[in-house]
């Protein structure tokens, strides 16, 4: 399990070629976040100014659904970007435990929609 000075990981939730995603919490708090980490020990500079420029995207955004990101922090050679948890299961994690009805469809799909339509009003 990775570690990150301050944090208490609680566990892995994703893991792709590029990233680990985590949920953890500060030393002495309640509150979850979400942790994501920089896969490579030694990343490339492009790899570095993209997980930047994620960040800077997404932090002044104010969108309903949209996960706000918190900090964005220099972990060992590469960055670790945390972020407010929105709750203990990801779409993924969900589907896979249990059959949605198509009212409860529908609405995640509108709420999604109304997201992505507001990224693109704002030219993102």
């Amino acid at each position: 399990m990775l570690s990150f000075a301050g944090y208490e990981i609680l566990e892995e939730i994703h893991e792709s070629h590029h990233t680990i995603v985590c949920r953890g919490r500060k030393e002495g708090q309640i509150q979850t976040e979400i942790i994501k980490f920089l896969k490579t020990e030694y990343p490339t500079p492009t790899e570095l100014a993209k997980f930047r420029h994620q960040y800077e995207i997404v932090k002044p955004l104010d969108i309903p659904g949209i996960v706000k990101p918190l900090h964005l922090e220099n972990w060992g050679r590469g960055l670790v970007l945390t972020m407010e948890d929105a709750g203990p299961l990801s779409a993924e994690q969900l589907l896979s435990t249990q059959t949605i009805n198509l009212e409860t469809f529908f609405k995640i799909a509108i709420s999604i929609s109304h997201g992505l339509s507001k990224c693109s009003t704002d030219e993102l």
